[in-house]
């Protein structure tokens, strides 16, 4: 479409030549059109270049104000104006593809719609002074151009103009002038001649440390000529300085510093040297081996390969010790050594002895040596038995009985038999406990060391008689503070004495006679240890009883005197009914009975009473 556009302006271009190429007479008017022309020289349009005319359609020696209408010029020369179809301008058309609003002021393709088919639309000759207009334009003045003078063309005459064909300048060789291509006329075009122009090159790519620079190529339209100039080989690398490698590490190779490369030097790459190391003294049984040096410069490292311990003698086989006999060691065998084994000299090793041991109630079993080929007895391990060595033993308190100790024998824990029971309190003589740390008192009530039951206290004490003698004036007492009576009794039933006994000195008279002191407390003793005298040879009678009486492995026990039961009667502490006997008599024959309930009376000696032992302390 674009090159049927190209021709059709061609076409129209050839017209408007042919419409105004015709031969301009010195009063303007043409020879083709009378008197209509009014220039005397309608200027044609031919072999101008765009440099020539600015602003104008001009004969080619003549200096317009408008573009060319024709060819061979650039986009460039010819802004706002109208050129030859092969120039591609932004603006205005190139005769191709436009519309009439494209091109105010210019020509159009014939192609081009517009409202009017003239070249330029919708005009009059007042639209286009200066301008070629389409000969079908009905204007005033069918002029090629309009309303001009001959002031607007000087220094021209009638004659035609020369139609040159000239060859354009390269960036290589000027241009070649064209001769007149009238017929008949060879005129060179000597305006045009132009040098060559030279090659204007694209940018050259810089070259690298690897790669040769790429030179720029000529930019000018038709021409690919590259910059020989621009021609660079590789710069090639420039290192810096290299680490040399060491025996233990390899070299640190050096990094070009040229900007932006940064390559490292391939060629300074060195592994590690390893060391060379000098001779290594070796081991002996005693002295560990001297390694060698590393012998490479600033180096010095010791050789960790060769670092080998003494090697320790080797010896030969040592004769054992036996129980009796020490052993011969044996010497080392490593060539140029001979040392006697040290740690192989043992002495004797003497007997092992299987003995069980004495224990505290068994004596010892001498053994047989356990050493392999010896079965000697051991002469030395008869030990009697070893008796137990107990630890310290509690010793009983009033109370308490005492902690035996136990055997502090490894393996017996035997407890010391030889323990106390408490020892109860030691009262006697003694209101208050006798014993080391104690302050004990009886109370009435209270359990009496012997098992009885207190019911008699008198703090002041009192004469406790022992019966050894008939007359009152020659018998011995001990001072006794408490009486206590046994909890239960001698006989429910048994006679005081059977036949009857006269018995004149615990005899009392009828009304209890206080001044007799068979009836006092601390009697009661006297009175049975005096009864049993006189009734020698009869079992079972009361005072009898009384005295055999044993409790809590106590044998002081007696038939209370009438003031002594009495008292045990006051206590309360008894209650059992019946009467009991006491061991003072009324006269030769009869005797005081007491019942617990407060009574008291006389009961021949035959009678059968209930009988109650008392002590005192």
């Amino acid at each position: 479409m674009k090159n049927k556009f190209k021709v059709m302006g061609i076409i129209a271009l050839t017209v408007l030549l042919v419409f105004s190429l015709v031969t301009c007479t010195d009063n303007g008017s043409t020879g083709g059109g009378g008197d209509k022309c009014k220039c005397n020289n309608p200027c044609l349009v031919v072999n101008c270049s765009c440099a020539d005319c600015p602003g104008g359609i001009v004969d080619p020696g003549c200096e317009c104000a408008d573009p060319c209408i024709i060819a061979d010029c650039e986009c460039t020369d010819c802004p706002g104006g109208i050129i030859d179809p092969g120039c591609e301008c932004a603006d205005p058309c190139t005769i191709t593809d436009c519309d009439c609003a494209d091109c105010p002021g210019g020509i159009v393709d014939p192609g081009c719609e517009c409202a009017d088919p003239c070249i330029i639309a919708d005009c009059d000759c007042a639209d286009c002074p200066g301008g070629i207009v389409d000969p079908g334009c009905e204007c005033a003045d069918p002029c090629t151009i309009v309303d001009c003078d001959c002031a607007d063309c000087p220094g021209n005459n009638n004659e035609c103009e020369h139609i040159f064909s000239t060859i354009p300048a390269t960036c290589t060789s000027s241009s070649i002038p064209g001769t007149c291509t009238r017929e008949g006329c060879e005129v060179t075009n000597l305006e045009a001649v132009v040098p060559a122009l030279n090659h204007t090159f694209s940018a050259t790519t810089p070259a690298t440390c690897t790669t040769a620079s790429i030179p720029g190529t000529c930019t000018r339209e038709g021409c690919d000529v590259t910059n020989p100039e621009a021609v660079v080989p590789a710069l090639n690398h420039t290192f810096s300085a290299t680490t040399p490698a060491t025996c233990t590490t390899a070299s640190v190779p050096g990094t070009c510093t040229r900007e932006g490369c940064g390559v490292t030097n391939p060629e300074a790459v060195t592994p590690a040297l390893n060391h060379t190391f000098s001779a290594t003294i070796p081991a002996t049984c005693a002295t560990a081996s001297i390694p060698g040096t590393c012998t490479r410069e600033g180096c010095g490292v010791t050789n960790p390969e060769a670092v080998t311990p003494a090697l320790n003698h080797t010896f030969s086989a040592t004769t054992p010790a036996t129980c009796t006999t020490a052993s011969i060691p044996g010497t080392c065998t490593r060539e140029g050594c001979g040392v006697t084994n040290p740690e192989a000299v043992v002495p004797a090793l003497n007997h092992t002895f299987s003995t069980i041991p004495a224990t505290c109630i068994t004596a010892s079993i001498p053994g047989i040596c356990t050493r392999e080929g010896c079965d000697v007895t051991n002469p030395e391990a008869v030990v009697p038995a070893l008796n137990h060595s107990f630890s310290a033993t509690i010793p009983a308190t009033c109370i308490t009985a005492s902690i035996p100790g136990i055997c502090t024998r490894e393996g017996c824990e035997v407890t010391n038999p030889e323990a106390e029971p408490a020892l109860g309190h030691d009262h006697v003589s003694s209101l208050i406990c006798k014993r080391s740390g104690c302050d004990h008192q009886y109370a009435l009530g209270d359990t009496g060391p012997a098992g009885g039951i207190i019911f008699y206290k008198d703090e002041n004490g009192f004469k406790l008689y022992q019966g050894t003698n008939n007359d009152i004036a020659s018998d011995t007492y001990t001072t006794a503070y408490y009486l206590e009576v046994w909890t239960g009794n001698e006989a429910d039933y048994a006679p005081w004495s059977v036949p009857e006994v006269d018995v004149p000195a615990v005899i009392q008279l009828q009304g209890h006679d206080t001044a007799l002191p068979e009836q006092w407390i601390g009697y009661g003793r006297r009175n049975t240890k005096i009864i049993v005298a006189a009734i020698s040879g009869q079992s079972g009678r009361a005072a009898q009883l009384c005295d055999d009486a044993r409790h809590s492995n106590l044998d002081d026990w007696f038939l209370p005197s009438v003031d002594e039961m009495n008292a045990l009667v006051q206590s309360k502490i008894i209650t059992t009914g019946g009467y009991y006997w006491t061991s003072t008599k009324r006269n030769s024959r009869d005797v005081w009975i007491q019942h617990f309930n407060g009574w008291d009376m006389t009961s021949d000696q035959g009678s059968y009473r209930g009988v109650r032992a008392v002590r005192a302390f």
